[in-house]
């Protein structure tokens, strides 16, 4: 289908789940990145179908009351950053009322989220764990928004100062494939996860320690509120806002003695919950798990979603916390739908996969008593959302 030239003006009026502008003309739906509501701007197609298309602004005429400087000045890539003018108020507005709109048309869930913001003081240079990719000179860079462009970016405005530190070592030594920088947010410790064939290099140049997926050597770890933080190993991309969800956790959980972790990882939801509960927790990462058992009471096991679902069906748990991967809990959302725990408390990232989840689980009888979102990810359309549910009484 031909696209117009162009589009001489666009009225955002409301935001997408992906965080792009949504404007209407004619009749149809377009899709604008870079944009917010209140803004009027012109806009170069770049997709259509249908009933919907896509544009990319070209031309502010009226800014949005919410739309401010670029957060990364001359330093960061602009277009890697998709909610890099959009201030905070309308970020914490517009948070809350986008997951309630995806769990009731995915799940046909209707609940007005409560919502915690990120202190003032985390709203920039929070990440703790950032990934870089090489642009065709080997300079550490970010992909463009929907793009495998890479562009260079000096500092991130999102990243802690340790991080942007070892990107500064990273931009000196070069790099030629993915390398992930995780970082202690209070003592600068640093970890460097990359490709095999660049691990031995880097490993040379870098002061830092330097694991790879098949190098051979244990994988290194620093140790964050008592929680094992693992070279290669998931973890909050924010070790300080993390707190907020871990403390969150905690009070969810309430009275529990007996607890089951689904998709434990290093026990960063539990570790604590372990020195006064009975905590059993399942994950297929075995540096993670081994990490976690080091340092815990907890039963602490490698295995997947099906060693899960048994567990599950076997054990009467008092409380069951899940935290699973962006791709959700599908594999799961049966046997935790007929599950005998009184309580489950359910943290995700992703609004879309945890609505489809949570209406497995709602239909087996459940009850969705608390739903927060809690901004763990400022200045992008991602959040954490905390979900608490319980059976009926």
């Amino acid at each position: 289908m031909s696209h117009p030239a162009s589009i001489p003006r666009l009225e955002i009026i409301g935001l997408a789940q992906g965080g792009e502008g949504i404007a209407r003309l004619d009749g149809q739906a377009w899709f604008v990145p870079f944009a917010y509501p209140g803004d009027t701007v012109s806009a170069q197609p770049a997709a259509r179908h249908r009933s919907w298309g896509r544009a990319l602004p070209t031309l502010v005429h009226r800014p949005s009351p919410h739309r401010q400087p670029f957060i990364g000045g001359a330093d960061a890539p602009k277009q890697a950053y998709l909610w890099g003018c959009f201030d905070y108020a309308g970020q914490s507005a517009w948070k809350p009322r986008l997951a309630a709109e995806t769990l009731r048309r995915l799940g046909g869930i209707l609940i007005e989220p409560d919502f915690i913001p990120a202190p003032e003081s985390l709203r920039l240079g929070w990440r703790d764990r950032c990934t870089f990719h090489p642009d065709p000179q080997g300079r550490p860079a970010y992909y463009l928004w929907h793009t495998h462009r890479a562009e260079p970016v000096r500092r991130c405005p999102l990243a802690g100062p340790h991080v942007n530190r070892a990107l500064e070592n990273l931009a000196e030594t070069g790099i030629s494939g993915p390398v992930t920088v995780t970082a202690h947010p209070e003592t600068g410790e640093t970890l460097i996860w990359c490709a095999d064939k660049d691990r031995q290099r880097l490993a040379d140049r870098l002061p830092y320690p330097v694991n790879s997926p098949r190098n051979g050597q244990p994988a290194a770890r620093f140790m964050m509120d008592g929680v094992p933080v693992v070279n290669g190993a998931f973890c909050q991309s924010s070790l300080l806002l993390n707190r907020i969800l871990r403390d969150a956790v905690s009070r969810a959980v309430g009275d529990a003695q007996t607890i089951l972790d689904c998709y434990c990882g290093n026990g960063n939801l539990t570790l604590d919950l372990a020195r006064r509960a009975a905590v059993t927790g399942f994950d297929i990462c075995p540096s993670a798990v081994e990490a976690a058992r080091s340092v815990s009471a907890g039963d602490y096991r490698v295995g997947s979603e099906p060693d899960m679902a048994r567990a599950l069906d076997s054990t009467d748990f008092d409380a069951v916390v899940l935290d699973p991967p962006r791709t959700g809990a599908r594999q799961l959302a049966s046997a935790l739908a007929g599950c005998r725990a009184r309580r489950i408390v359910w943290a995700s990232c992703d609004a879309a996969t945890l609505a489809r989840d949570l209406r497995t689980v709602l239909a087996g009888g459940w009850n969705l008593v608390a739903c927060t979102v809690i901004d763990l990810f400022p200045y992008t359309p991602h959040a954490e959302m905390l979900c608490v549910l319980e059976r009926p009484s």
